[in-house]
């Protein structure tokens, strides 16, 4: 296993960490603990989004809408399809895998890189 494939989350997310320190040196010519509270939380809240959105796909919670909406097709127009074969579909959860951990993993890292800097903030400079 090579060594980028083996530590690609910590290369994203330091390579993130710094273009956050980079925005923040470019838009307020500081580098803050609370600046960096607030836009790291906005990319785990990004990263979230996907992570926990995969989870609920791959958890199979929409296997049986996408059944029912298939069905209620094949009712609505009868002289297209076969009913009495049965529907078959390759599963939503088994589409998604396991890519929702990546952005999780991003997640989880992000957010506690922002309660460290939220914490440092209100140790050290209030």
């Amino acid at each position: 296993m090579s060594f980028v494939k083996k530590y690609k989350i910590f290369i994203v997310a330091i390579s993130l960490l710094i273009l956050v320190f980079i925005y923040q040196w470019l838009t307020e010519k500081r580098i803050s603990f609370l600046s960096t509270s607030d836009y790291t939380l906005y990319i785990a809240a990004f990263f979230s989004v996907f992570g926990i959105g995969g989870k609920i796909f791959e958890a199979g919670t929409f296997d049986f809408f996408m059944y029912s909406v298939e069905y209620l097709k094949r009712m609505l127009q009868p002289h297209k399809y076969d009913l009495t074969t049965p529907i078959k579909r390759k599963q939503l959860s088994q589409a998604v895998g396991k890519a929702y951990i990546f952005p999780l993993r991003l997640t989880i890292i992000f957010f506690l890189i922002s309660l460290m800097s939220l914490l440092l903030h209100y140790t050290f400079e209030v």
